[in-house]
């Protein structure tokens, strides 16, 4: 059963290009947001937090000629209206092209808080793989 029905984050932020070229981007961004989840009270007992928190964010992206592209973004929101409560989110990805139409991919997420909820894990993290077939105009 789901114990967040939503999770919304909105903010101003403002970020700089520290390298933006044919084969890598690299971007942090800083800023400020508000963020409201809402949990099922059936399994938490808890009803709707509002958080104002800050806005950490960096992101990589590599690629290579068409053929391989890595992407790094990493999230750190320290929560203003609850002085100490740090969360972190991070996403990775790995894609190769095969052919001209197939291409294979891994990707790793993973989101860590200090001071999670009652009930709630610390850490919550995966990976998935896949394949993709792109067809059309392209």
């Amino acid at each position: 059963m789901k114990r967040i029905q939503l999770q919304s984050t909105v903010g101003p932020g403002i970020g700089r290009f520290l390298k933006n070229s044919n084969r890598a981007t690299i971007v942090v961004v800083g800023g400020l947001g508000w963020q409201n989840v809402q949990y099922n009270p059936s399994t938490v007992g808890a009803g709707t937090q509002n958080l104002a928190t800050g806005l950490l964010l960096g992101e990589v992206k590599l690629f290579r000629f068409n053929k391989t592209t890595v992407h790094f973004t990493g999230l750190l929101m320290p929560i203003l209206s609850e002085p100490g409560r740090i969360k972190y989110s991070m996403n990775s990805s790995y894609h190769i092209k095969i052919t001209s139409n197939l291409s294979w991919n891994i990707s790793f997420y993973g989101n860590w808080r200090n001071q999670p909820p009652p009930h709630f894990q610390a850490s919550d993290y995966g990976t998935s793989t896949g394949l993709s077939w792109t067809f059309g105009m392209k």
